[in-house]
């Protein structure tokens, strides 16, 4: 049986220097997830949790299309970065000044009803962005 988190409320903070943790399990339950620390968190599995996603620190690398639900809204500290294995969708992006964004394979699709939100940071790599949804993208 493969490993699941089960968030019930709150959020769930991970990440310190450790250079690499993968997590291929299962996120699921209505609670967010904060990425701190300088190290690398991997998300592979099919997760479908519904709170935030905040990236303050390090990296959150995810892989497999399906690592972060598609409605969450996902937000970058200056400290922070998203790396994309393959395509995702998400509710919503939105990064300060100093956030990276890195494709390194894949499409971001990313939008909601949300009626305005702001990345200032930097977005690189082969990848795609895909705006959908009602709310309208500042840059």
């Amino acid at each position: 049986m493969g490993r699941k988190i089960l968030l019930t409320g709150g959020t769930l903070t991970a990440g310190d220097a450790t250079p690499t943790l993968t997590f291929a399990g299962v996120i699921s339950g209505t609670g967010g997830l904060t990425k701190q620390g300088t190290g690398v968190l991997v998300l592979t599995g099919t997760n479908t949790f519904t709170g935030p996603v905040s990236i303050t620190n390090g990296k959150l690398q995810v892989s497999g299309g399906s690592a972060i639900a598609d409605t969450v809204a996902v937000s970058l500290g200056a400290a922070g970065t998203l790396e994309l294995l393959n395509n995702e969708t998400v509710g919503s992006i939105s990064g300060v000044s100093g956030a990276q964004s890195s494709w390194t394979g894949g499409t971001l699709t990313a939008g909601d009803a949300t009626p305005s939100l702001t990345y200032a940071g930097v977005i690189s790599g082969a990848g795609g962005l895909t705006k959908q949804g009602t709310g309208h993208a500042d840059p």
